[in-house]
C-alpha cells in the first residue's frame, strides 16, 4: 500500500463475545473517527451501524443484511 501513496493503520478489536465490550469498541472507533470499519458477524455490524452514520461500515458474515435494514445506513 505504501507503493500507492497510501498510510494504512489497521486497529484490530475482538470484544469475545461480549457486547458491552462492542459497543465500547463502536464508541472508540467512532471517537478516534476511523476512515472504516470493517464488522464481522451480525451482532458487530448491528452495533457499528447504529454507533455511526458518517463512517462507512463494511461487514461480513450477516446472513440478512436488509432483513435488519443495515444497508440503509
Amino acid at each position: 500500500m505504501a507503493e500507492a501513496g497510501l498510510d494504512i493503520t489497521y486497529d484490530d478489536q475482538n470484544p469475545n463475545g461480549d457486547m458491552n465490550v462492542l459497543q465500547t469498541i463502536a464508541d472508540t472507533f467512532v471517537g478516534n473517527d476511523v476512515d472504516l470499519i470493517f464488522a464481522n458477524a451480525t451482532p458487530a455490524a448491528q452495533i457499528m451501524t447504529t454507533s455511526t452514520s458518517e463512517i462507512p461500515i463494511l461487514f461480513t458474515s450477516v446472513t440478512d443484511p436488509e432483513g435488519l435494514n443495515l444497508w440503509i445506513h
